[in-house]
């Protein structure tokens, strides 16, 4: 506990000089005139704290002391002032907690994004390796069914060939390369016939995790449609 003291310097003017016919503002103002007794005065100060013993003694202060002691904080204004200290931090910590599950979850949608892109690379690259030929003079080159292209039905001939690796219908996307928040979620990929131009793949993914939903749609059309005669 740290200990506050204070010095007082009191001065006592002699009564048996003062006139009880002065005002007390003319008696201050003469005050200066007084003829002044120093010992007289240590005598009357000292026999005047004489009568209160008390004024001797140190005394350590209760709470309830404290409280009816003019100025500073009492008791009520610290217990309000740490009310209002624990409901600030109680919702700054609110804040706080809702801003690290909003970053959670922002990660974990990247994350799913990265793998659906990841996957629709594949896709793409197996899209353009379809009736690839061997190149001629360093020139890539297509060699389509010429059935297919006449129908333009390239999209249809592509997924129903196995050796495209892609075929209509739905699958799981592996996720076992993802971090570990990831392995929870499922992510579904669907390839169809786009039902307006059988030339063209349609691909769209879903997740299905309970705490994030993310779709993405694609359309692709094989290179070797550019080599249809």
């Amino acid at each position: 506990m740290t200990e506050v003291s204070q010095d007082f310097e009191m001065l006592l003017l002699p009564a048996k000089q003062a006139n009880s016919s002065e005002s007390s503002e003319e008696l201050l103002r003469n005050f200066a005139n007084f003829p002044i007794d120093h010992n007289l005065l240590k005598n009357q100060l000292h026999t005047l704290l004489s009568t209160h013993s008390e004024e001797f003694e140190d005394q350590e202060l209760s709470l309830e002391a404290l409280e009816d002691l003019g100025g500073g904080l009492g008791l009520v204004d610290a217990m309000v002032s740490s009310s209002i200290l624990m409901v600030i931090a109680t919702q700054s910590m609110g804040l706080m907690g809702d801003s690290m599950a909003a970053i959670g979850k922002s990660q974990m949608r990247d994350g799913l994004n990265a793998a659906i892109s990841a996957d629709l690379e594949l896709v793409r690259h197996n899209v353009a390796e379809w009736s690839k030929s061997t190149s001629v003079g360093g020139q890539l080159t297509y060699n389509p069914d010429n059935s297919a292209c006449d129908a333009g039905t390239l999209a249809t001939a592509l997924l129903s060939d196995t050796s495209s690796g892609l075929e209509i219908g739905t699958e799981e996307v592996s996720l076992a390369d993802a971090p570990t928040k990831l392995q929870g979620f499922t992510i579904s990929r669907t390839i169809n016939v786009d039902p307006d131009n059988s030339n063209l793949i349609r691909i769209s993914y879903t997740t299905d995790g309970g705490i994030i939903n993310v779709e993405q749609n694609a359309s692709m059309t094989t290179p070797a449609q550019g080599w249809c005669a």
